[in-house]
C-alpha cells in the first residue's frame, strides 16, 4: 500500500500531523537547506512563501543573524504554529509570521532581497501567475530560490542525503518509510524547466541535487539611462 500524504493547504488536523512529522524528520533537512540557499545580502529582507510552521525561515535566521524574514502561509493554523516556533527560538525581533495568499501578496513591489519556497512548487496550479507575483515583490538584483522534491527519486538517493545531512537512526527509518510507502506527487524537472521558461526571471535554471531540485532566478537591475 502507498500512502498519499499531503493536502494542498494544511489546516487542522493535518497541520498538527505535518508539524509533528517535520519536527522528527525535516529539521535536519531545513538546516541543510539553509546552507544551500544563496543569501546575497546577509542584512537583507527575505520572503518565505508557503512556509508551513516556519522551520526553514528559523534555520536561515539562525545562520544569518542580521536577516529579516517574513514567513507566510495560506493556513492560519500553520501561521499559529509558526509563531510558536519563532517564540521558542527567540526570533521575534527578526522573523514575522503572517497569513498570505501567495498569488496575491500584500507586500509592495520590490520589497525583498530574496524570495524562497520549499516543497510547494508541485502544488502550484498556475506557475506563471505565481512566478509573476514573486517577481513583483523582489527587488532588482534580488534572487528567487525554490526547493522541491524531484519526481522519481529513489530510496538510495534519499538514504545518501540522510547520511550526508547527519540524520540519526529515527530519521533514517523515516527516510525508508518515505522512500518505500509514502507518495508525494512531485513534478518532473522537465515540467519545472517549462514553467520557468514562462516566468519573468532572468538566469532561470532548474538544477537537480539528489532527491531535490532547485528552481532559481533573478530580477534584473534596470540599465542606467
Amino acid at each position: 500500500m502507498v500512502i498519499r500524504m499531503e493536502p494542498v493547504v494544511f489546516n487542522f488536523p493535518h497541520s498538527r500531523l505535518y508539524d509533528f512529522y517535520t519536527k522528527v524528520f525535516f529539521l535536519k533537512i531545513y538546516e541543510q537547506f539553509a546552507r544551500w540557499i544563496p543569501v546575497g545580502n546577509p542584512k537583507g529582507k527575505v520572503l518565505d512563501v508557503g512556509a508551513a510552521a516556519g522551520y526553514l525561515g528559523a534555520a536561515l535566521a539562525e545562520k544569518y543573524p542580521q536577516l529579516n524574514i517574513y514567513s507566510t502561509d495560506l493556513s492560519q493554523d500553520m501561521v499559529r504554529l509558526n509563531r510558536k516556533v519563532i517564540r521558542r527560538n527567540k526570533l521575534a525581533d527578526r522573523v514575522i509570521a503572517q497569513c498570505e495568499d501567495a498569488y496575491n501578496l500584500s507586500f509592495a513591489d520590490s520589497t525583498f532581497d530574496l524570495v524562497i519556497n520549499s516543497f510547494t512548487f508541485h502544488h502550484w496550479d498556475n506557475p506563471k501567475r505565481m512566478f509573476a507575483e514573486l517577481y513583483r515583490v523582489l527587488k532588482p538584483g534580488g534572487e528567487m530560490f525554490i526547493i522541491d522534491g524531484k519526481q522519481g527519486f529513489n530510496y538510495e538517493e534519499m538514504k545518501e542525503f540522510c547520511r550526508t545531512a547527519g540524520f540519526g537512526p529515527l530519521g533514517r527509518l523515516l527516510a525508508r518509510i518515505m522512500g518505500k510507502f509514502v507518495w508525494i506527487d512531485f513534478v518532473s524537472t522537465d515540467y519545472a524547466h517549462s514553467a520557468l521558461a514562462s516566468s519573468p526571471f532572468e538566469n532561470a535554471t532548474c538544477e537537480e541535487t539528489g532527491v531535490f531540485m532547485f528552481l532559481r532566478g533573478s530580477k534584473a537591475v534596470p540599465a542606467l539611462a
